[in-house]
């Protein structure tokens, strides 16, 4: 994701919590839209119904998870960028996004 603010444009990626975000500038950044968060608005740009859907209230979710969307974003801008070095480099992005296989310990097991 990205600050909303033209004069600041941080990127930033939420490992867990609320998706209420603030960043180094001071904005708050709704991290399902993007998009700026008034200072007086803050929590109020979000739903407050436990178990909505949220196609009616047309709100964000406070709390979701938002993992498989990172990973759509990531693997589209990965790709947008092999396209633009094609010609110079062939770009496997599906192979380097794959998720590592899990590490063996001391013993020689799998965790």
């Amino acid at each position: 994701r990205t600050c909303p603010r033209p004069m600041c444009r941080k990127k930033f990626l939420k490992s867990d919590g609320c998706n209420k975000m603030t960043c180094s500038c001071g904005c708050y950044v709704c991290y399902v839209c993007g998009k700026e968060i008034p200072k007086h608005v803050a929590y109020k740009h979000f739903c407050q119904v436990a178990h909505c859907k949220h196609e009616s209230c047309r709100k964000c979710p406070l709390y979701a998870d938002t993992t498989a969307a990172d990973k759509v974003r990531v693997r589209n801008a990965a790709k947008k960028a092999a396209r633009s070095v094609k010609r110079k480099v062939r770009v496997d992005v599906d192979a380097m996004l794959k998720d590592p296989p899990a590490a063996a310990n001391s013993h020689g097991r799998r965790r």
